[in-house]
Formats: C-alpha cells, sequence, structure tokens
C-alpha cells in the first residue's frame, strides 16, 4: 500500500494582500502540510506547482519551502513537484540543497499494493505547448498526470484556458492540476481531477475552507486509487451581508462584539478576515460600526441600486483572472517581447535583474547570429 500527500499553490510569501498587514498564512499551511505528511507515513508528497509566489523572493519564502522539504527528505518521503507560472525558473528554487523530482517531462512509477502506476508530469506551458504534451506519447503512457494549467471545465473561457478535460488521452485515470484554487474532486467521464486547490486565501472571494488530499494507491483491484481531503486549518473567514431583508444591526453587534475562535491558530493568522457586503440603506450602519472595528481584516463590496459592485481594492484583487493570463491578448505567445513580459511579471520586487538578464540574452543572440553569418 501506498500514501501520497497532494496539495499545490502553496505561494509561498510574506505577505498576500498588498496593502494589509496580513502575514504568516502560506507559512502555517505549509507546515502543516509537512505534518500531516508525517502523521499519515506516507512515502511521497506532490506538490503540483506555484509553490512560490513569486520567481525572485526574499529569504523567509524560499527558506519556508527548503526546511519543509528538508524534514521529508530525513523522513525518506519522497517530494515530486512541477513548476506554475508564478515561480517558472530554469533551476527551481526548491532543488536548492534536497532531495526532489522535478516532474516536467519525466516519467516516474508509483508502486501500490495491487498495481502499479505510471505517473508523469508537465510545467505550467502555453495552449499550443500543453495540447503538444497531451497529444505526446510521453502522456498516453501515464496512468496519472499531474500539471498546472487553466482548465476551460473550471474557468470557462476566463484566463484563456489551454486544455479542457476531454483533451486528456484516454489512458490517463487521474488528473492532477494546479492553478485553481478551488479544492475540488469531481469526474469527466472515466478520468478522475483532483484540484488541491490553495492552502489559504489568496483573495476574499476564494473558498476558505482548504485542504491537502491523500491518495492511497492499490487497495483493491476495483478501487485502485482512494482519495481523501484532509482539512487544513486557517485563518477565519467571516461573511456578512447587511443587504439581506433578514438584516439586524443588534445581531450583527452582538455577533462580532462576541465572536470568538473555535480552534487553536498561531498568534499572526489569528485576526479573522471581514468581508461586508451593503448598499445605501446600510452605508451609515457599516460606516459607523463596521469601518472602526480594529480586531478584523476588513474588506467591502457596496452594491449601487442600478446592480452595480465597488470592491475594496484588495477583493478584487484575485488570482483567477491574472494579468500574466491576459498578456497573450496583447502580445503573440511566441514572441520575445511576450517572453520578456511574463519574466517582468513573474519578477516580483526586482525587475532590474530580469531585464539585465534579458539584455545579456540578447546581445548572446545577436552575438551568435554575427558568427553564423
Amino acid at each position: 500500500m501506498t500514501k501520497v500527500l497532494v496539495a499545490s499553490d502553496l505561494h509561498l510569501s510574506d505577505t498576500i494582500w498588498k496593502h494589509r498587514p496580513i502575514f504568516g498564512d502560506s507559512y502555517y499551511a505549509w507546515s502543516q502540510i509537512v505534518d500531516i505528511a508525517l502523521k499519515n507515513k506516507v512515502q511521497a508528497v506532490i506538490l503540483a506547482g506555484d509553490l512560490l509566489d513569486k520567481q525572485y523572493n526574499p529569504s523567509n519564502p524560499v527558506h519556508s519551502l527548503i526546511s519543509g522539504v528538508r524534514v521529508l527528505n530525513q523522513a525518506n518521503i519522497a517530494v515530486l513537484f512541477n513548476q506554475g507560472q508564478h515561480e517558472m525558473m530554469d533551476t527551481p528554487w526548491i532543488k536548492l540543497g534536497t532531495k526532489t523530482i522535478w516532474l516536467h517531462n519525466k516519467q516516474v512509477q508509483l508502486e501500490g499494493k495491487t498495481q502499479s502506476f505510471t505517473l508523469v508530469g508537465c510545467d505550467y506551458q502555453d495552449r499550443t505547448k500543453f495540447q503538444e504534451f497531451l497529444k505526446s506519447d510521453l502522456a498516453k503512457e501515464a496512468d496519472i498526470l499531474v500539471c498546472h494549467q487553466v482548465w476551460q471545465d473550471f474557468m470557462g473561457e476566463v484566463g484563456k484556458p489551454q486544455a479542457a478535460f476531454a483533451d486528456v488521452p484516454e489512458n490517463v485515470k487521474l488528473l492532477i492540476t494546479g492553478d485553481y484554487h478551488d479544492a475540488i474532486i469531481t469526474k469527466h467521464n472515466k478520468l478522475t481531477v483532483i484540484s488541491p486547490g490553495s492552502t489559504h486565501m489568496r483573495s476574499i472571494s476564494e473558498p476558505e475552507n482548504k485542504s491537502v488530499v491523500l491518495m492511497t494507491l492499490g487497495e483493491s483491484e476495483k478501487q485502485p486509487i482512494q482519495l481523501k481531503q484532509i482539512p487544513l486549518q486557517s485563518r477565519p473567514c467571516i461573511r456578512l451581508d447587511l443587504t439581506k431583508p433578514s438584516f439586524s444591526s443588534k445581531q450583527v453587534i452582538s455577533y462580532l462584539t462576541n465572536w470568538k475562535h473555535t480552534v487553536d491558530l498561531p498568534e499572526e493568522i489569528q485576526t479573522p478576515l471581514l468581508f461586508v457586503q451593503y448598499n445605501e440603506e446600510t452605508r451609515k450602519f457599516f460606516d459607523t460600526h463596521i469601518v472602526s472595528l480594529v480586531n478584523f481584516h476588513l474588506f467591502s463590496k457596496f452594491k449601487r441600486e442600478n446592480g452595480e459592485e465597488i470592491f475594496t481594492a484588495d477583493e478584487a484583487n484575485t488570482d483567477k483572472v491574472s494579468l500574466l493570463q491576459m498578456l497573450s491578448k496583447i502580445f503573440k505567445e511566441d514572441t520575445k517581447e511576450y517572453d520578456l513580459a511574463v519574466k517582468l511579471l513573474q519578477a516580483g520586487d526586482a525587475p532590474e535583474l530580469v531585464l539585465e538578464n534579458w539584455l545579456k540574452d540578447q546581445i548572446t543572440d545577436v552575438h551568435s547570429e554575427t558568427e553564423t553569418e
């Protein structure tokens, strides 16, 4: 019997929202994942992309990632990973001083109790390259496919999806995909799809319930792969809709005044997120009783009578439709301009390093062309 823990979209970073003092969420989630792997005595951990939030990082995110992997290494737990669009690099940070298996274009055998499973991985790819991968012999030999892509079945046409579940080769029994931040296990014909989801809230519009997936391989011939979602503890999220007819100012004040934690959490993630929807009728109550609260991180949405909705700046900051995903509407994906724009968006606080390396590459290309001529 082989147990494998599956997670994705760790987005390890010091902060989540640019304008809020919200710290520690990604690190706490990652520490729980390591503990869950040890507690369940898994043989492997699969990390399906976006392990870091940026290409160029301060020390804390990289240190957290490497430290967790080393704990798993010491317990003889294999760590398998692929890259998402947020951290894409020629030499991934996770390889720094650790024992890991980079799944991109690689085949790995997982041995279950009753049968062996061929696992194949793929880093984030644009639509053309990902469609080529799905048609490759490597993908057609896979029982389990690990990737990090935007799927039409999840997102519709939002974010320019690279594939639909119907594009996955028929031989693939299980698809593990990062990118989509909702935790979902679903079926498409004979294909089982696992979206572990993000490990913590990256936008107030995301579901607050986060989890990882424990796979047990080879329990029986009839059910060769068993799946169990294991919840992660996370920063509490309270949602109030003051536009509903049932709204009562006394009840809201009493609820917020008497609200208490139901579980023990590290001090840095104890302050809850509070998302409040209000309209013109409840604006005065919102301005008087809600805005002044200091023991919550407040997010809001104002509903006008004409149906228009106005969000706080951070509420609309969601990874579901990112600038990175919209680039193809501006540049063709096979151009130098597109390549540079992608790298700049992934650079975080170090765009000057990206520009420096990009210019060096251009100079090298010019010299190569001159020598050829």
